[in-house]
C-alpha cells in the first residue's frame, strides 16, 4: 500500500542478508565488535512479554512516572519507542491484528458477535478467515524456534484462535494474580529449549476489576471497594471494583487509584523476571509492549471494548536487545502493526516490508516510511493518523429487519429477536464492509445504515484530544475519511482473495 519512499540503492541493499548487520552497527557504535556480531542474533531467544492494558502516560520511560522503576531500568539500554499506536484498542481485535500484522478491518466482527458465533455452524467461514493469517508464533516454529505461550485472558490466545504454532499453551484463569502466572514463566525460562520464543500475556489490571493479593496492603478509600475471593478452595485474593454509586469523576478518580496500585504490583513481580535474565542477555532480545491502553473513565468512557481515544491506543513499546548497550528513545509515530515483521526482520526470517515500516531501521539516518500513516479499528469507532494530524471516527449502525409478504413489510422489525440471521445476510454482502445495504432474502428485508461522525485532533498542540478540529478544517477531514475508507476496502479485497467457503 503506498509507493516506497527509499532510494533506490537503500531499497536494493535492504533486501540483502546484511541489513540487520548494518543497522546495529550503526546503531551502538558504543558497543565492542564482539557485540556488534552477537547482535545480528540468527537464532537468538525472544522473550515477549505482553501486558494487557499499559498506558503510556503511567509508564516511566515514557512519561517520566515513578510507578514502574523496574521496568524502565532494565530497558535503560535497550530503545524505548514513545508514540507507537496500536491498531485497536481492545484486547480482541488488538492481538488478532499485531500478532498477524494485519489490517484490522480484517478481523470484522465486533466482540459480542464473534463470541456469540464461535459454538455455532456459521463460525466455519469467519474460522476460515481469521485462520488464514499466519502468526508471530507459526513463523517462529517453521524457523525452528520452541515455541511456549503463558496466557491469561478470555479474548486472547486460543480463544481467538492465537494458540496455533506453539509447542506448550498454558491458559491461566482471569483470578489468577500476576504472581503465580510469574512463576509459570520463570519455569518456561528454566526448562524450554532453545532457541525459544516465549510469549507472556499477563492482565493484571482490567477495568470494572482488577486483582490483588491478601497479603499487601489495601488502600483506603470509600469508593475502592476490596471483595475477597478464593480460588482452588482456598482464601487468594481480592477483586476490586470503584464505588458505582459516586460521582462520575469520584469513580474515575478510584479507576486511576486502582490503576496506579495494580501497576506498581506488576512492576514488581516483573522484576523477578529480569533479575532472572540477568544472566541470559547475551543471546536473547526481550520486548515489553501492549497492544492496547485503557479509558478507566477518561472523557467518561468505562466500557473496556476499546476506543480510539489517545489513552487506549497509544501504548509502550521498549525493546532490550543482545550484546548491545543502547539507550535510544525513538519518538516516531509508528504502528505496532509492524512489529512482528520488524521481529523477523531483526532475526533474519524471510519477511515482505514492501509496505512495512521497519521499526529498527528508524534509527539510521536514512529513516524511511513505506505506509505514510497510522490506522486502526474498533467495534464502534475507527482512527487514521497521518502527519500531526488524527481523525476520530465514531461510527452508529442501525440494522433492521423485517418479514415479507407478498413482498410488502409484514409486522414491525424483527432485528433483536433474529440477530443471527440479520448477521448472515449482511455477511452476505460484501463480509458486511459496505456502510450501507438494503437487502431481500428468503422472505425477509435486511437494513443497515450507518452514521459517521468525525473528530479532528492536531495532536502537537492538543494531547488530551479536548478540541475538535473537524468543523473548521473540512478539506483534511475529508481527505483522512476517504483514506480511512480505503484502508477499510483493502481488507475487504483481502478476503475476497482468499476464496474461502
Amino acid at each position: 500500500m503506498g509507493p516506497s519512499f527509499f532510494p533506490f540503492f537503500i531499497a536494493q541493499y535492504l533486501r540483502s542478508g546484511f541489513t540487520a548487520l548494518l543497522l546495529f552497527i550503526l546503531l551502538t557504535p558504543q558497543v565492542n565488535h564482539a557485540a556488534q556480531k552477537q547482535s545480528v542474533c540468527k537464532k537468538c531467544n525472544v522473550l515477549l512479554l505482553n501486558i494487557d492494558f499499559l498506558r503510556s502516560d503511567y509508564v516511566g520511560s515514557h512519561s517520566g512516572s515513578s510507578l514502574t522503576p523496574n521496568i524502565d531500568n532494565f530497558f535503560t539500554e535497550g530503545l524505548v519507542y514513545r508514540n507507537i499506536y496500536s491498531p485497536s484498542g481492545s484486547t480482541y481485535r488488538g492481538n488478532l491484528s499485531v500478532f498477524t500484522a494485519t489490517n484490522p478491518f480484517f478481523y470484522h466482527l465486533d466482540v459480542k458477535t464473534f463470541e456469540s458465533l464461535r459454538s455455532k455452524p456459521g463460525f466455519r467461514h469467519w474460522k476460515n478467515i481469521y485462520t488464514s493469517q499466519t502468526t508471530l508464533a507459526e513463523h517462529m516454529q517453521a524457523a525452528g524456534y520452541y515455541t511456549a505461550m503463558s496466557n491469561k485472558g478470555t479474548r486472547s490466545g486460543k480463544r481467538t484462535m492465537l494458540g496455533r504454532g506453539y509447542n506448550t499453551y498454558r491458559q491461566f484463569p482471569i483470578r489468577v494474580l500476576i504472581e503465580d502466572q510469574i512463576d509459570h514463566l520463570v519455569e518456561l525460562l528454566e526448562s524450554t529449549p532453545e532457541p525459544y520464543f516465549i510469549h507472556f500475556h499477563a492482565v493484571p489490571t482490567r477495568l470494572h476489576r482488577a486483582f490483588y493479593p491478601r497479603y499487601r496492603e489495601q488502600i483506603k478509600d470509600k469508593n475502592i471497594i476490596y471483595i475477597p475471593y478464593k480460588f482452588d478452595n482456598k482464601n487468594y485474593g481480592y477483586k476490586i471494583i470503584r464505588n458505582h454509586g459516586a460521582t462520575k469523576e469520584e469513580q474515575r478518580q478510584a479507576e486511576h487509584t486502582i490503576y496506579r496500585q495494580q501497576l506498581k504490583y506488576a512492576d514488581e513481580q516483573l522484576k523477578r523476571i529480569f533479575d532472572n535474565l540477568s544472566g541470559r542477555m547475551e543471546n536473547t532480545i526481550v520486548i515489553l509492549v501492549s497492544t492496547h491502553g485503557t479509558q478507566i473513565g477518561d472523557k467518561g468512557i468505562f466500557a473496556s471494548n476499546g476506543v480510539s481515544y489517545e489513552s487506549n491506543i497509544r501504548v509502550p513499546l521498549m525493546i532490550r536487545l543482545p550484546g548491545t548497550r543502547i539507550n535510544k528513545v525513538v519518538n516516531d509515530r509508528l504502528s505496532l502493526i509492524d512489529l512482528v515483521p520488524s521481529i523477523l526482520k531483526l532475526l533474519n526470517l524471510p519477511i515482505d516490508m514492501t509496505e512495512r515500516n521497519d521499526f529498527f531501521s528508524m534509527h539510521t539516518n536514512d529513516r524511511h516510511y513505506q505506509r505514510p500513516f497510522i490506522a486502526g479499528h474498533n467495534d464502534k469507532d475507527s482512527y487514521i493518523i497521518r502527519g500531526d494530524w488524527k481523525l476520530f471516527l465514531k461510527t452508529s449502525t442501525e440494522r433492521k429487519l423485517y418479514r415479507l409478504l407478498d413482498g410488502k413489510i409484514s409486522g414491525g422489525n424483527i432485528y433483536n429477536r433474529n440477530k443471527m440471521l440479520a448477521l448472515k445476510m449482511e455477511t452476505s454482502v460484501n463480509q458486511g464492509f459496505d456502510l450501507n445495504i438494503e437487502l431481500q432474502e428468503n422472505g425477509y428485508l435486511f437494513s443497515k445504515r450507518t452514521l459517521e461522525t468525525p473528530e479532528l485532533y492536531k495532536l502537537s498542540q492538543d494531547p488530551l484530544e479536548n478540541n475538535n478540529l473537524a468543523a473548521g478544517n473540512p478539506q483534511i477531514t475529508n481527505e483522512l475519511t476517504d483514506l480511512l475508507h480505503q484502508y477499510q476496502q483493502e481488507a475487504k479485497s483481502k478476503i475476497d482473495d482468499l476464496n474461502l467457503d
